[in-house]
């Protein structure tokens, strides 16, 4: 952008750089931005991201069917005190999520939908097993880690190849 700009009297052409800040056309000068991110490839990662979650989400489901069978998982969930149809719900919404965030369907509100899921995780099982996943029982870093993941896909947007873009929230 071409900025005159008056100096002791005298016009003087000032050139600035801008970068686009957001997706919403906000605009900043360079020198101004404390921002570094690849606009050109944000959403490319925000996919990566959400590919990779939502596989994460129907290998851990498939676990639960096909290796612990769902009636071990129900046993499994009543033993840590939870109602066994938790088990049912829980499974449910791994699929469900994980079709959601692969399809690009309201990938951002399913990422922070499947946040408590996995709090839960930390708080029912893996918190009780300390900080390393490879502790006997698998520790609380993974699912935290998985948390954050989620969060980022929320407080980054649904990123490309979507279907079904989430609704904006106006800012």
């Amino acid at each position: 952008m071409i900025v005159p700009v008056v100096v002791g009297g005298v016009i003087v052409v000032r050139v600035i750089v801008v970068r686009v800040r957001s997706c919403h056309d906000h605009i900043m000068p360079e020198e101004e931005s404390p921002m570094s991110i690849d606009l050109a490839t944000a959403p490319y990662a925000v996919l990566v991201l959400r590919l990779c979650l939502g596989a994460m989400f129907i290998a851990h489901a498939m676990l639960k069917v096909n290796v612990f069978t769902i009636p071990g998982t129900v046993k499994y969930f009543q033993s840590l005190g939870l109602p066994g149809w938790f088990a049912y719900l829980t499974i449910a919404a791994e699929l469900g999520g994980a079709t959601c965030l692969i399809l690009g369907i309201y990938p951002r509100y399913v990422a922070l939908l499947l946040v408590p899921l996995m709090i839960g995780t930390i708080v029912m099982e893996h918190g009780k097993h300390g900080w390393l996943f490879s502790n006997q029982g698998g520790g609380w870093e993974y699912p935290a880690f998985w948390a954050a993941a989620l969060f980022a896909v929320f407080l980054l947007g649904d990123g490309m190849g979507v279907l079904l873009p989430s609704p904006s929230w106006g800012f």
